[in-house]
């Protein structure tokens, strides 16, 4: 394990960067790597073979998706429990350290962003982590800009970073904005 752990043979760091990017998740990435090293640890250990050399893209897959599937279902548990023992391990701490918030009110909204549709959170990482264009993100998620600027608005809506008596003024700022850069040369 200390191998796979110094090194990264096997390329988990930015597999789970991947992952979390394909997913549109706000999970932290070192957290599903160190997961996703045990699991691949433990998984060699129990089987009679490794995979062959063409399963392997397959099987690490499989490896990060389960991880990332029991991390998902752990931070729901914490929400539900109220918390747990090592708050570096809450649902929201990843997000909270980002985005230098208190990391005691990111937990809840954190799992309601979780379970919002793949296509919410995708559209949501093109508007603001990547900086897209609603046009750039209708062309690459579909839909028009204005139920993409909705998409934008519920995710913030949900991590408690816009409020719902700001919601038309905010909407109609994104779609103005849109509307000058499109109209530039």
């Amino acid at each position: 394990m200390h191998r796979i752990a110094s090194s990264d043979p096997l390329a988990l760091g930015p597999r789970s960067i991947a992952l979390l990017r394909r997913e549109g998740l706000l999970v932290d990435p070192q957290r599903l790597y160190e997961g996703a090293i045990i699991e691949v640890a433990c998984e060699m250990s129990l089987e009679d073979r490794a995979p062959r050399p063409e399963e392997v893209d397959g099987w690490l897959a499989g490896r990060l998706e389960r991880t990332l599937a029991r991390i998902l279902n752990r931070d729901a548990e914490w929400v539900r429990n109220g918390g747990g023992d090592d708050p570096a391990q809450a649902p929201g701490a990843f997000l909270a350290r980002t985005l230098r918030l208190d990391p005691a009110r990111m937990d809840e909204p954190t799992v309601r962003f979780h379970n919002l549709s793949k296509r919410t959170r995708r559209r949501f990482f093109a508007l603001v982590l990547d900086g897209w264009t609603l046009t750039k993100t209708a062309e690459w998620f579909g839909g028009d800009a204005r139920e993409i600027a909705d998409d934008l608005w519920e995710a913030l809506f949900l991590l408690g970073l816009a409020r719902e008596e700001h919601r038309e003024g905010m909407l109609d700022e994104l779609l103005r904005r849109e509307s000058t850069l499109e109209n530039q040369p």
